[in-house]
């Protein structure tokens, strides 16, 4: 078998972008996955694809698009070292030895350079991670697209706007907001006007039902939605076990409230008097790692209170929640 290596294209010492097999997309549009800002480029202005040996360039602008210092007519094939020059940037097309996912959805901004997000994505310092950020952990951040909503999963202890976030958080993110680690920071920028408040209305995508219901080992969680929208998905007997105490809390406690972590254990790990915030938190972040694999935005659903602490399963104005 062949080693298959990953092409990139380098915009500046901080920032590169993998050639997928949907390509890379390079001009003023902010769809693009490099978004340049000279007037003299066009909005969709080249593309470098994936081919069978290497990868090619098509200049699609109607100002040069210079490979090598060469005009390209259509296209040409491009290959590790090659220098593309398009109006406002200085491309360089590297190589390694890991072959990854396919990037995607918003814009992200490193620096000065801009990068257009279609899908899931890994920021980081390491070799896989498909949008490079000098100095920053390998698989620092995976960003996921989900429910129209934008998701961070940190594997790193980073900054969101200034303030620390653990590893193992969840968290949704909004036009503005800042990822920061040994001072270099991303800035994430939603496309368009009003975006923010489309995003923060996402917030109200709620379950008007959700049902918890145990089985032989663990639970089916079953979620419906304003829009009609059905998810079920399996869960581990503590990953049940936390939803249904959430869902039927103890006490004056109802369905939708910050229930504190003490109960939380009490019913998740009876007789383990020994655990509390931290496993709370690792369960917490594991749960929502299922509700994202089914496709769940699970930030505005299964949230923490401000300093830990305590826990809750939010449903929309006048939802119902059943154990069983």
């Amino acid at each position: 078998m062949s080693t298959r290596y990953g092409l990139w294209v380098r915009v500046g010492p901080d920032h590169r972008v993998r050639i997928s097999e949907r390509g890379v997309l390079i001009g003023r549009r902010d769809d693009c996955d490099i978004i340049v800002e000279d007037p003299h480029a066009s909005l969709l202005h080249a593309m470098v694809l994936r081919a069978p040996v290497g990868a090619e360039l098509h200049a699609l602008g109607l100002n040069p698009t210079l490979l090598n210092g060469e005009a390209v007519r259509r296209k040409a094939s491009v290959h590790p070292g090659d220098r593309i020059e398009v109006p406002g940037a200085v491309l360089l097309v590297e190589a390694t030895g890991i072959e990854d996912e396919p990037d995607g959805g918003w814009v992200l901004e490193v620096g000065n350079r801009r990068h257009g997000l279609r899908a899931d994505l890994r920021l980081g310092g390491g070799e896989g991670d498909d949008l490079w950020v000098a100095g920053w952990p390998a698989g620092a951040v995976h960003v996921s697209l989900v429910q129209g909503g934008l998701v961070a999963d940190f594997a790193a202890e980073m900054q969101l706007d200034g303030e620390t976030v653990e590893a193992g958080s969840v968290e949704m993110l909004e036009d503005g907001d800042t990822i920061a680690c040994d001072g270099r920071v991303v800035r994430v920028r939603a496309r368009g006007g009003g975006q923010r408040d489309t995003l923060r209305a996402l917030g109200a995508n709620l379950p008007v039902f959700a049902r918890l219901a145990f089985m032989p080992t663990g639970g089916e969680l079953t979620m419906e939605f304003v829009d009609g929208r059905r998810v079920t998905l399996q869960l581990s007997e503590r990953r049940a076990s936390l939803v249904a105490c959430l869902l039927a809390p103890p006490g004056e406690y109802e369905a939708g409230d910050f229930v504190p972590d003490e109960l939380l254990v009490g019913r998740v790990w009876p007789g383990q008097g020994e655990r509390g915030r931290m496993d709370v938190n690792t369960l917490v972040h594991r749960t929502r790692k299922d509700l994202v694999r089914a496709g769940v935005n699970p930030a505005p659903i299964l949230a923490r209170a401000k300093g830990g602490r305590a826990t809750s399963f939010r449903l929309a104005p006048g939802g119902r929640a059943e154990v069983v």
